[in-house]
């Protein structure tokens, strides 16, 4: 039942935004875009945030890190998110030199222009949730030139490699917390 719920907050989120700004709209916006997304380097120093932690913890506290991955999934869980909640990713980009990863409940090729207009380098796709739908997303990721991360629960990353995701999202082994780590695919 929660799941059904977040999915139709998320369809919500999406049907609101695509009414204020058509899909062709936020195309054309990028030609107006001071951001494109920089390369991801294989680093180690990330820092997984929500968004509001964005502002106290690395904006406040000038915290230096490599690259920043803000997980947005939570938003739906309370409820149908505002549309300006990712500008939360532009404002990173612009006070800081962080690289920044967006993870989301990405279902649609408009959240992925989005994001990348907001200013983010990469995302994170969740390979259960697009089964099927998530080499055309890698693909479409691909071209704006965004960094592909994908969660996933299987061992064997053979398939993601040949989708030329960037690495995964693993949980890190005995964690109390549910921490994850970014692992990089050779």
């Amino acid at each position: 039942m929660q799941k059904i719920r977040i999915l139709e907050n998320l369809q919500k989120s999406l049907a609101l935004k695509e009414g204020m700004l058509s899909y062709e709209m936020l195309g054309k916006s990028l030609s107006y875009n001071p951001y494109l997304p920089r390369v991801i380097p294989q680093t180690k120093d990330c820092v997984f945030v929500t968004p509001d932690e964005v502002l106290g913890k690395l904006l406040e506290e000038n915290t230096r890190t490599e690259c920043v991955i803000v997980n947005f999934k939570g938003l739906y869980e309370i409820g149908t998110p505002s549309v300006f909640d990712l500008e939360v990713l532009g404002l990173l980009r612009r006070h800081a030199s962080s690289l920044i990863v967006h993870q989301d409940l990405f279902i649609s090729h408009y959240q992925l222009l989005e994001s990348l207009v907001q200013g983010s380098d990469g995302v994170i796709l969740d390979e259960e949730l697009l089964k099927e739908d998530l080499k055309g997303m890698t693909e479409f990721a691909w071209r704006l030139g965004l960094s592909v991360f994908v969660e996933t629960h299987k061992k064997d990353y053979t398939h993601l490699k040949d989708l030329g995701v960037l690495g995964v999202l693993e949980k890190v082994p005995h964690s109390q917390q549910n921490q994850k780590k970014i692992v990089f695919l050779d």
